[in-house]
């Protein structure tokens, strides 16, 4: 009797108990992959059982043979149960659709590398339109179908518009539904997408991503920062080594500059101890720049 239970909550913690329930229970209202029996099937059993821990309590068997009947009796309404194949529940839980789409192909990054606060998508870029999965979507082996619908948050968000009839992001995939991004921020700025899971008649199961697991940056300009550490002082011979330092607004990083057409111009002239000196230096790069000179870099956002 210890593997019975009439609570479905103490069934759903212990898998090794079965829910007794309620006479007529079809398998839909029961949490998929419980196994359950009605209350009639274990009728039997509960009345053997009942009947011999009341005797035993009383100490009231007549006789060894009473004792034998009862012990048989008991044994007969157990291999009876035994031979009752449990019904599987079916019903789907919010809190297991929830888990099923968290970990399935409408929301889940490692599915697609084209979501939009996938890694391979950062930084969002201005002008472009990121994916959102937007079609309906079917719990994996179940008859189970939920709608996602898309909302933003954080401080990215005023930078974004939704794109019901899409468009391409800047690696050129084209995807029916996502955001654009309008404008750009001064700085990378983080935006957090929520997804809010639905049922098939539009009542709301959960939400998806309000801690930030769905987080995106809107890339910044790269550009000078109106604040500059001062220029080195370089003395050789034939020859000037030394790093020069460029502060920059719109990255976190400077990863790989080509310093092929980098160079340093001026009027040298030669000091009395031999050094040389560039008076009125110049730093030219490869391309002109609005904000100055212009190197070919890889930069982090």
């Amino acid at each position: 009797m210890d593997m019975l239970t009439e609570d479905e909550a103490e069934a759903l913690a212990d898998r090794a108990k079965i829910f007794v329930a309620a006479n007529g229970t079809r398998a839909d209202s029961v949490t998929k992959g419980l196994k359950f029996v009605e209350f009639s099937q274990t009728a039997a059993l509960e009345d053997a059982y009942t009947a011999a821990r009341n005797k035993l309590a009383g100490e009231i068997f007549v006789s060894q043979a009473e004792c034998g009947q009862t012990a048989q009796e008991l044994q007969e309404a157990s291999d009876a149960f035994a031979a009752i194949v449990p019904n599987v529940g079916t019903l789907y839980t919010n809190a297991m659709i929830m888990e099923a789409v968290k970990n399935g192909g409408a929301v889940n990054p490692q599915y697609s590398s084209e979501f939009a606060y996938s890694a391979e998508m950062q930084p969002l870029r201005n002008g472009y339109t990121y994916w959102l999965y937007r079609s309906s979507w079917t719990v994996p082996d179940s008859g189970v179908t939920v709608s996602i619908d898309w909302s933003v948050s954080g401080d990215g968000a005023q930078y974004l518009a939704f794109a019901p009839e899409g468009g391409r992001d800047h690696k050129n995939n084209m995807h029916s539904y996502g955001v654009t991004v309008m404008r750009q921020p001064d700085e990378p700025t983080e935006v957090r997408f929520v997804a809010t899971v639905k049922d098939y008649y539009g009542n709301e199961i959960g939400k998806l991503g309000e801690n930030g697991e769905y987080a995106a940056i809107i890339g910044a300009p790269m550009r000078l920062s109106n604040t500059q550490p001062s220029a080195p002082r370089f003395a050789s011979g034939d020859f000037a080594t030394g790093e020069i330092y460029i502060n920059l607004n719109g990255v976190e990083a400077i990863q790989k500059v080509d310093d092929s057409k980098i160079g340093i111009t001026g009027c040298v002239s030669t000091l009395e101890n031999g050094l040389h000196q560039i008076n009125n230096p110049a730093v030219t790069g490869g391309k002109p720049s609005t904000y100055g000179v212009c190197l070919d870099a890889i930069a982090t956002h």
